[in-house]
């Protein structure tokens, strides 16, 4: 796979699952820019490291959203693939006080933002009659656990939303999919206890969490020329907990 010269646009870039994928965009020779919001000291070291540019951004400002797209068509001219990885994970039951706040803040950067993204990229990509949106969702898309309704919530938007964007563009040759990942080692499991990250593997069939740079693969595959005849799909990189029912 070679993705010489594609400008991609890679959101919450500078941490996790998001590192990786800028990281492997440049392995195969993409121009990548990728958007921060409070990770400056690591969105300088990998700019460093890369040569991808690195953009401050507060995906839940539609302004700030739309900016950094003029930035890229002004430098580049055109924006071959967005990635929409940049998200959070808050959780409260239905009945706590907290609730709606954690409703509104999860959803305005995992579903509201994203959808900023697309809205500014799709008429470039509609002019450029080519372009890829992968939009990084979740296993958590299709399953429940309790507390987690508002991130639940707002990836299953966003596979919808995938789905639909996929029919829209199909005509404009803009492909439309998105990667939905299961237990991948990132920090946001530093906190979790032993027991717990042992239940889980054992239900994994694969018996480990996955890695960042696994899910860094698809999405170089749905960049790419290989991906052609893909669009309006919700790939599942879960190590198959989601077919072990027992």
């Amino acid at each position: 796979m070679n993705l010489s010269n594609k400008i991609i646009l890679v959101t919450g870039g500078s941490s996790g699952i998001g590192e990786s994928i800028v990281y492997k965009l440049v392995e195969y020779s993409a121009k990548v820019i990728f958007t921060y919001n409070s990770s400056k000291d690591n969105a300088k070291k990998i700019s460093n490291k890369t040569g991808a540019l690195a953009l401050k951004c507060n995906i839940s400002n539609e302004q700030e959203c739309n900016n950094v797209v003029n930035k890229i068509l002004k430098k580049h001219g055109r924006i071959d693939v967005l990635v929409n990885n940049a998200g959070i994970y808050d959780g409260a039951e239905i009945d706590n006080p907290r609730f709606l706040e954690v409703w509104e803040k999860v959803m305005k950067i995992n579903l509201n933002g994203s959808i900023y993204f697309i809205r500014a990229v799709t008429p470039i990509m509609k002019k450029q009659k080519s372009g890829r949106i992968i939009n990084i969702s979740s296993i958590h898309s299709v399953e429940g656990v309790a507390e987690g309704m508002a991130y639940h919530a707002s990836k299953a938007a966003l596979d919808a939303v995938t789905r639909v964007a996929a029919i829209e563009l199909a005509s404009y040759n803009i492909n439309v999919n998105s990667i939905a990942p299961g237990a991948i080692k990132t920090p946001i499991w530093d906190d979790t206890d032993e027991k717990e990250k042992f239940e889980i593997i054992n239900r994994i069939p694969l018996k480990r969490f996955g890695n960042s740079d696994e899910i860094a693969g698809p999405v170089v595959f749905l960049a790419s020329d290989l991906s052609n005849y893909i669009t309006g799909q919700t790939i599942f990189v879960d190590g198959g907990i989601l077919i072990n029912v027992f």
